[in-house]
C-alpha cells in the first residue's frame, strides 16, 4: 500500500466506506471529513447504502455511490470488493477509509488488490466474546493506520487485540456552528420546553444519543429510581434505528420502577 505521508490535501482523493448515512458519530465524522476535504481542494467519495444526511454532502459536491456495503454476507462482500476496486481505479482514489466492520472487509480487499492506502476508524468496543468475533473485528486493524476515537478505545484495542503500533487517538468533537446557543431561536427553545414539560420539574437530565444498549439508557433509568429528589426528569433523545424491542424494554422498565411520568422518550 502507498505511503500516506507523501500526500498533501489537494492531492487527496478519499473514498470513505460506511454502512449508511443516517444518524450517529460514525456518519457525522464521515460528513465532516468529506466537507473539510472538499473545502481544501481535495476529492471526496462516499460509498454507503444511503441515508438522510446525503444532502449535507451534496451541498459540497461530494460523490455519493450506493452499494449494499452494510451486508455481512460473504458472497456480497466479495461482490462489493470488486465494485470498490472499479471505483478506486475510476476515480484514482489514493486513500480508502473504512468506518465499520462489514464494509471494511470489502474495502480492505479492494485497497489491497489496488495497492491503495487503507485506514480505519474504531468507533466503539466491538464484541470479543469468541475467536470468530475477534477475527471478524480484526479487519479494523489491517490498515496502514487505525484511528481510535478516544484513549479508552485505544486501550481497548491494545488489551483485546494485543496491538499498539499505528494506532492514533483522534478525539471526537462537535460542530461549533451547529451546536451554538446563537443558532437556536427563542421560539425553538419554547417549543422544546413544552414538549419536555420542563416547567413541571426543577431539573431535567438530557441523554442524547442513538437508542442502543451500550449507550447506558437502562443504567440511567435505574439510577434515576435511586435518587430521592422527586423533581427530576430524564429525557432520552435519539434515533430509534428500528430498535423497537429495545425501546419497549426501556418503557417496561420505567413502568416497573414507577418512573413513567419522569422518563420521556
Amino acid at each position: 500500500m502507498s505511503n500516506l505521508n507523501k500526500i498533501n490535501t489537494k492531492q487527496i482523493c478519499l473514498l470513505q466506506v460506511l454502512p449508511h448515512l443516517n444518524s450517529g458519530g460514525m456518519v457525522s465524522g464521515a460528513v465532516e471529513i468529506s466537507n473539510f476535504l472538499k473545502n481544501k481542494g481535495g476529492k471526496s467519495i462516499i460509498v454507503s447504502s444511503g441515508g438522510y444526511r446525503e444532502q449535507e454532502l451534496l451541498k459540497n459536491d461530494a460523490s455519493i455511490i450506493h452499494l449494499p456495503v452494510e451486508t455481512k454476507n460473504p458472497f456480497l462482500i466479495y461482490l462489493n470488493k470488486n465494485r470498490l476496486k472499479k471505483i478506486i481505479l475510476k476515480y484514482n482514489v489514493n486513500i480508502v477509509h473504512a468506518r465499520s466492520r462489514a464494509p471494511a472487509w470489502s474495502a480492505y480487499l479492494a485497497a489491497k488488490e489496488t495497492n491503495t492506502s487503507f485506514i480505519t476508524t474504531f468507533h466503539g468496543t466491538y464484541g470479543t466474546e469468541n475467536l470468530v468475533k475477534k477475527k471478524y473485528n480484526s479487519v479494523m486493524l489491517k490498515g496502514d493506520y487505525t484511528i481510535a476515537i478516544s484513549k479508552f478505545i485505544k486501550k481497548h484495542i491494545e488489551e483485546e487485540y494485543k496491538k499498539s503500533n499505528n494506532i492514533f487517538v483522534i478525539a471526537r468533537g462537535i460542530n461549533e456552528k451547529v451546536f451554538s446557543p446563537k443558532s437556536v431561536t427563542t421560539a425553538r427553545i419554547i417549543s422544546a420546553a413544552k414538549k419536555i414539560k420542563t416547567d413541571e420539574f426543577k431539573k431535567t437530565i438530557l441523554m442524547p444519543g442513538r437508542l442502543t444498549s451500550w449507550k447506558g439508557h437502562e443504567i440511567a433509568i435505574r439510577a434515576l429510581s435511586l435518587i430521592e429528589d422527586n423533581n427530576i426528569k430524564l429525557v432520552i433523545l435519539g434515533d430509534l434505528q428500528k430498535r423497537f424491542k429495545y425501546k419497549s424494554n426501556l418503557e417496561k422498565l420505567t413502568l416497573e420502577l414507577g418512573l413513567n411520568d419522569k422518563v420521556l422518550f
